[in-house]
């Protein structure tokens, strides 16, 4: 659809979701999503009569900081004047770790990409692999024709079907140790390609974003084993102590 007042609202707002992707079970590969709203104000900045905090200073700041962390995408949007905003990280074997977006993508349509592993069908993402476009940001006006994308199942399936027209991306794919990492910035299909000035924008930001989804991604993934060893020991029928060594 065409941007509306009700479409800008949206990009505006403060509503951010995060997705975490977790193990149905223990025995099980298959992911769910959990979807948790988090209804705060994004931390607003001294703009007037104080320094202006710096979006790497922010991208540090939310290595700890949880809401900080969710209002990235929204302060990475407003950079170069677009709609919406999604990082994601993945494990090595490409299963969805957790994703964090600025609020404007819709809860079912959330769920219909993580439950149905929408990411994996993303043409974008195919040319960075095949191109070898690790770490750098991209228009993917370069990458791939506006009627390849159309005819897309990302479009088609994941997208179009919840109302979406989301067609002009600034991207990142970034590897690591861990994984890999994927930051997009989206606008709509009647709107403007980014343009290279606003990519060069973006660039600078890759290498700390790529250090924050990292971290990130190995906390998280922490967690989830700390999660399932509680589980476990929750199942076990005897008491369990657990003691010091020392």
């Amino acid at each position: 659809p065409p941007q509306t007042p009700w479409r800008e609202a949206c990009r505006r707002r403060s509503t951010t979701r995060i997705i975490n992707f977790v193990e149905a079970s223990p025995n099980s590969r298959v992911a769910r999503a959990r979807l948790n709203s988090v209804s705060r104000r994004a931390k607003l900045r001294p703009w007037v009569g104080g320094p202006r905090v710096s979006i790497v200073d922010e991208i540090y700041e939310a290595l700890t900081d949880d809401e900080v962390f969710a209002a990235l995408p929204a302060r990475l949007a407003r950079l170069v004047d677009a709609r919406s905003c999604m990082l994601q990280a993945f494990a090595p074997d490409g299963e969805l770790l957790f994703a964090v977006e600025n609020g404007y993508f819709p809860g079912d349509g959330l769920a219909f990409y993580a439950e149905n592993e929408m990411y994996r069908h993303d043409p974008w993402r195919e040319q960075v692999e095949r191109r070898n476009l690790w770490n750098r940001a991209f228009s993917s006006g370069t990458l791939i024709h506006p009627e390849a994308y159309k005819r897309s199942i990302l479009y088609n399936e994941g997208l179009r079907r919840f109302g979406d027209d989301t067609a002009h991306w600034l991207a990142s794919g970034m590897t690591h140790s861990a994984g890999r990492d994927e930051m997009g910035i989206h606008r709509g299909m009647t709107a403007e390609t980014f343009s290279e000035a606003e990519v060069a924008v973006i660039q600078p930001v890759i290498p700390h974003l790529r250090r924050l989804l990292t971290v990130r991604a190995r906390l998280h993934e922490a967690g989830l084993r700390q999660m399932t060893a509680e589980r476990v020991l929750d199942a076990l029928p005897q008491a369990v102590l657990v003691v010091d060594v020392s």
